[in-house]
Protein backbone atom coordinates (compact mmCIF):
# COMPACT_ATOMS: atom_id res chain seq x y z
CA UNK A 1 0.00 0.00 0.00
CA UNK A 2 1.27 3.66 -0.53
CA UNK A 3 1.27 6.95 1.28
CA UNK A 4 -1.35 8.27 -0.59
CA UNK A 5 -3.39 5.23 -0.77
CA UNK A 6 -3.65 5.87 3.11
CA UNK A 7 -4.20 9.64 3.35
CA UNK A 8 -0.78 10.36 3.86
CA UNK A 9 1.54 13.80 2.39
CA UNK A 10 5.16 14.37 2.07
CA UNK A 11 6.81 16.49 4.29
CA UNK A 12 8.44 19.91 2.99
CA UNK A 13 12.10 17.60 3.27
CA UNK A 14 10.42 14.40 1.63
CA UNK A 15 8.83 16.82 -1.28
CA UNK A 16 12.68 18.59 -1.90
CA UNK A 17 13.67 15.15 -2.56
CA UNK A 18 11.23 13.96 -4.81
CA UNK A 19 11.16 17.13 -6.86
CA UNK A 20 15.03 17.46 -7.18
CA UNK A 21 14.62 13.83 -8.34
CA UNK A 22 11.85 14.74 -10.85
CA UNK A 23 14.23 17.25 -12.42
CA UNK A 24 17.76 16.04 -11.98
CA UNK A 25 17.24 12.35 -12.14
CA UNK A 26 19.06 9.86 -10.07
CA UNK A 27 20.79 11.23 -7.24
CA UNK A 28 23.50 10.08 -4.85
CA UNK A 29 22.06 11.04 -0.61
CA UNK A 30 25.01 13.38 -0.38
CA UNK A 31 23.92 15.11 -3.09
CA UNK A 32 20.18 15.32 -2.39
CA UNK A 33 21.51 16.20 1.23
CA UNK A 34 23.76 19.24 -0.21
CA UNK A 35 20.92 20.30 -2.21
CA UNK A 36 18.20 20.47 0.38
CA UNK A 37 21.00 21.82 2.93
CA UNK A 38 19.93 19.10 4.83
CA UNK A 39 23.29 18.94 7.31
CA UNK A 40 22.92 15.34 8.74
CA UNK A 41 23.31 12.31 6.58
CA UNK A 42 21.34 10.85 9.50
CA UNK A 43 18.29 13.23 8.58
CA UNK A 44 19.07 12.15 4.39
CA UNK A 45 19.18 8.67 5.16
CA UNK A 46 15.35 8.96 7.08
CA UNK A 47 14.05 10.77 4.28
CA UNK A 48 15.07 8.99 1.75
CA UNK A 49 14.24 5.78 3.89
CA UNK A 50 10.99 7.28 4.09
CA UNK A 51 10.39 7.87 0.54
CA UNK A 52 11.70 4.43 -0.07
CA UNK A 53 8.97 2.82 2.47
CA UNK A 54 6.06 5.07 0.46
CA UNK A 55 7.22 3.52 -2.86
CA UNK A 56 8.26 6.92 -4.35
CA UNK A 57 12.01 6.43 -4.53
CA UNK A 58 14.23 3.01 -5.33
CA UNK A 59 17.93 2.68 -3.97
CA UNK A 60 20.80 1.24 -6.18
CA UNK A 61 24.30 0.42 -6.35
CA UNK A 62 26.20 2.56 -8.88
CA UNK A 63 27.20 0.92 -11.63
CA UNK A 64 30.16 3.05 -12.05
CA UNK A 65 31.43 2.36 -8.19
CA UNK A 66 29.67 -0.53 -6.22
CA UNK A 67 30.32 1.29 -3.14
CA UNK A 68 28.07 4.14 -4.15
CA UNK A 69 24.38 4.63 -3.81
CA UNK A 70 22.16 6.16 -6.30
CA UNK A 71 18.70 7.32 -5.13
CA UNK A 72 16.10 7.66 -8.18
CA UNK A 73 11.76 7.94 -8.46
CA UNK A 74 10.36 4.50 -8.56
CA UNK A 75 9.03 4.87 -12.43
CA UNK A 76 5.27 3.06 -11.19
CA UNK A 77 4.82 6.25 -8.62
CA UNK A 78 5.58 8.97 -10.81
CA UNK A 79 2.70 11.04 -11.26
CA UNK A 80 2.51 11.78 -15.24
CA UNK A 81 1.25 15.39 -14.27
CA UNK A 82 4.77 15.87 -12.42
CA UNK A 83 6.60 14.89 -15.08
CA UNK A 84 4.82 17.08 -17.59
CA UNK A 85 5.21 20.13 -15.40
CA UNK A 86 8.62 18.88 -15.39
CA UNK A 87 9.08 19.21 -18.22
CA UNK A 88 7.90 22.79 -18.66
CA UNK A 89 10.08 23.94 -15.91
CA UNK A 90 13.16 22.97 -17.72
CA UNK A 91 12.40 25.08 -20.61
CA UNK A 92 11.50 27.96 -18.18
CA UNK A 93 14.86 27.62 -16.74
CA UNK A 94 16.83 26.70 -20.17
CA UNK A 95 16.53 30.85 -20.19
CA UNK A 96 18.50 31.76 -17.05
CA UNK A 97 22.52 31.00 -16.96
CA UNK A 98 23.83 29.38 -13.58
CA UNK A 99 24.67 32.67 -11.99
CA UNK A 100 20.71 33.85 -12.66
CA UNK A 101 19.98 30.21 -11.47
CA UNK A 102 21.90 30.65 -8.15
CA UNK A 103 20.17 34.13 -7.59
CA UNK A 104 16.77 32.34 -8.11
CA UNK A 105 17.36 29.56 -5.91
CA UNK A 106 18.91 31.48 -3.43
CA UNK A 107 15.68 34.11 -2.88
CA UNK A 108 13.47 30.10 -3.14
CA UNK A 109 15.51 29.06 -0.31
CA UNK A 110 15.03 32.13 1.98
CA UNK A 111 11.38 32.41 1.20
CA UNK A 112 10.61 28.84 1.77
CA UNK A 113 12.49 29.45 5.05
CA UNK A 114 10.57 32.52 6.21
CA UNK A 115 7.21 30.51 5.47
CA UNK A 116 8.22 27.90 7.30
CA UNK A 117 8.57 29.83 10.52
CA UNK A 118 5.55 32.22 10.07
CA UNK A 119 3.56 28.93 9.64
CA UNK A 120 5.28 27.35 12.67
CA UNK A 121 4.20 28.08 15.82
CA UNK A 122 6.41 30.33 18.50
CA UNK A 123 5.93 27.53 21.72
CA UNK A 124 6.74 24.57 19.18
CA UNK A 125 9.24 22.64 20.82
CA UNK A 126 11.39 22.16 17.41
CA UNK A 127 11.19 25.86 16.09
CA UNK A 128 14.23 27.10 14.49
CA UNK A 129 15.40 30.27 14.70
CA UNK A 130 18.33 32.13 12.90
Amino acid sequence: MHADELGLTLSTCEANFYNLLLLHGPLSPGLLGQLTDVASSGTTTGVIDRLEKAGYVERARSTEDRRKVIVSLNPDRADPHDVERTGRLWKVLDHFDETQLAVIADFLSKLAKVESQAATPPDFPYAQSD
